[in-house]
Formats: structure tokens, sequence, C-alpha cells
């Protein structure tokens, strides 16, 4: 081999291997959330009023506090010492009050475990409503430098929410700009992730379209992000549905463009904590519920009426169209159509064309 391509002593440049060996793994990103949060990146959660930013925020927090999966499904795959919020929006007791109901949210059973310790590990910058500016209105992250070098145990620092932390005009380029090469800076020198809280455009409303440019403000906004996901909140405001809008990192099948079906469910109705999970799509959630109807009346056979109390009209024709319901011949003279659950139904593949779409069964009442 000529000795031009072997490797040369050279000032100016550095291999990647080098790299990998000084972040302490392989060249694959590896992840404090599994596919929503990359170790090492800037990342962009956006979402509409009330959907559930922080609220997302916050259980991650105590996921990776405790490792546990987000929503029951995320994977943790190490567990980290402390999370850091810079609060911008919240005073102290509305804070708290957040973490409170996000633990909670985690559904955690262990006698041993020590819910005062898991406060004590999310640390706040200040006490509430910081922003990151200085005496003369300049970006300024050295008290952000200065608490994550008092505290070395932090995994993620959180930011909610851009525009309020930061005290800056979102539409400006230039000072979004200057505020993500900040945060570069803190990133690269204390290899921390960094999440962001974000709004979407008020005229947008939030519950149709995934595209970057419903964010407020400056494209760059979501082109200076490793990583943006859009929480999209459902008929009732809380978040519905998580959107993998953007990755510089795709990992085990997931590139952008994917979607998880998100929920809050309080956990009695005298509280407001709520367990956030993953939700199993809403036409998999009718087929568990016809199923269950034809095991509770244990009947073969169930008329059009009758189905259509249990799981609504557009889902039964859904399913009679994909022969998951098959008609029974009527009786000579009969008018009533019943129908049947062949064994082992299962409901088909999409192929583009969904036999049960979220607004199509809302009449399902599950």
């Amino acid at each position: 081999m000529d000795d031009a391509w072997m490797p040369q002593d050279d000032p100016d440049c550095t291999s990647l291997l080098d790299i990998a060996d000084g972040m302490g793994g392989s060249p694959e990103t590896n992840f404090l959330v599994e596919h929503l949060i990359p170790t090492r990146q800037l990342v962009l959660f956006s979402g509409p009023s009330s959907a559930g930013k922080t609220a997302l925020a916050f259980h991650i927090a105590g996921a990776l506090l405790t490792r546990r999966p987000v929503a029951d499904y995320f994977d943790v795959p190490r567990l980290i010492l402390q999370v850091l919020v810079v609060n911008a929006e919240m005073n102290p007791a509305e804070l708290l009050q957040y973490a409170n109901r996000s633990i909670a949210g985690l559904d955690l059973d262990d006698e041993h475990f020590d819910w005062d310790g898991t406060l004590d590990r999310i640390q706040t910058l200040g006490r509430g409503r910081e922003t990151l500016r200085g005496l003369n209105g300049e970006i300024d992250v050295s008290r952000l430098h200065r608490a994550l070098t008092n505290h070395p145990g932090v995994g993620l620092v959180v930011i909610d929410s851009l525009r309020a932390a930061f005290a800056i005009d979102e539409n400006s380029a230039n000072e979004i700009v200057e505020a993500y090469g900040k945060l570069r800076e803190i990133i690269d020198e204390f290899g921390v992730s960094i999440l962001i809280l974000h709004h979407l455009r008020k005229s947008q409303g939030g519950y149709s379209g995934n595209r970057g440019d419903r964010v407020a403000g400056s494209g760059y906004i979501v082109g200076g992000a490793d990583t943006h996901i859009q929480i999209d909140p459902g008929p009732k405001g809380f978040m519905r549905r998580l959107s993998l809008q953007k990755t510089r990192t795709p990992s085990k099948g997931v590139y952008a463009g994917t979607e998880w079906g998100i929920e809050g469910t309080l956990t009695d109705t005298s509280s407001s904590f709520r367990i956030i999970t993953t939700a199993a799509p809403k036409r998999d959630r009718v087929l568990d519920k016809l199923t269950a109807h034809y095991r509770t009346v244990g009947s073969t056979t169930q008329t059009t009426e009758e189905l259509n109390k249990v799981v609504g009209r557009t889902a039964r024709e859904k399913f009679a169209k994909r022969g998951i319901l098959l008609e029974v011949p009527r009786a000579k003279g009969s008018r009533t159509k019943s129908w049947t659950l062949p064994p082992g139904a299962a409901l088909p593949d999409d192929d583009g064309d969904p036999a049960l779409s979220e607004a199509s069964a809302d009449d399902a009442e599950c």
C-alpha cells in the first residue's frame, strides 16, 4: 500500500475512531432514552400549549433517574444520577407539582423507592422563571456552566421553554443560531444531552399535520436540532401521539416519520397524576373490545345492531369489509343481519388503508 494512504500525524485532523474512543464507546450512537433522546445531542420537543410537553419532560427525568422505561415502552439503557431543569415558565410551586405528578406517573410500586431522593436529584437553575441572559442583555450560559460543573452527575438538561429561557426573538435566525451555538459548547464540554421544549404556531392549532414548518419561529429551531419530536394532542388536549420528525441517529428501523401512540391515564378520579404509556393503536383496541364482547356473551353470532353498540357502525363496517367479521346466512324470511368472528381472527396489515383510523373509530367509545 502507498505510504501516502497510511495514517499520518496531522495536528489539523482527527480520525473518527479517535473521536469514538474519546466518547468512551463505539461509533454507533448511544441513547439516554431509546429513539427519543440520543446522548450528546440537541433534542427538540414541540407541541401546542397543554399538549403535555413539560409533563413528558419530567416523566423522562423520573424514568432516567430510576431506569424505568419511558411511557412503559422506550428503554433507558443506563441510570443517570441527576437531571438539570432550566425552568423559565413556572413558579417553584408549579415546578414541584409537575415533578411530583410525573414521578407518580411512573407507577412506582417498590416500597424501597426513595421518592425524596429522586426529587433531590432533579436540580433546577434557580427557583423558577430563570433566563439565560446577562446583565447587558446578551445570551449568557455561565450559570448553566457553573451548575454542570458543580453537579457532574447530570446527564440531561431540560430547557422549558426555548423562548422564555433565552428571552429571545424566536423569529430571528441569528439569535437562534447564537443560542444553539452556546448549547453546543455545553454539550461538547460536559457530554450531556439537552432537551428543548418549544411550541407550535398558534394559528396552526396542533391537531393535524406533522411538518416542521408548524413549529413557531425561525426554521433554524428545527434545522439546528439533531432530533425533533412533535407531540400531538388528542381531542381533550393531552398528548395522543409522538411523531419523530427528524433524526440524525436512526436506530433499529426507526427513522423520521415514525409515530407512536401515547396517552396519559389518570391514576384515579380524585388524582391529577397521570401514568404516561404508549397507546395501542385504536384499531387494535377496538378489535380487542369486539373479541371480548363475543367471549362475554358466549354467542357465536351477533346482530348488526348489537355490534354497532359495542364498536360503532364505522368499525363494524370496516371489520366486515376486511373479513374480520363474517356475515351469517339469514334464516328464511328474516331481515336481521348477523355476524360471526372467525376463530383466531386478527387485524390484517394496513396496506396503506388502515382498517380503523383514529377518526373513524371515535364512535367506538374505547
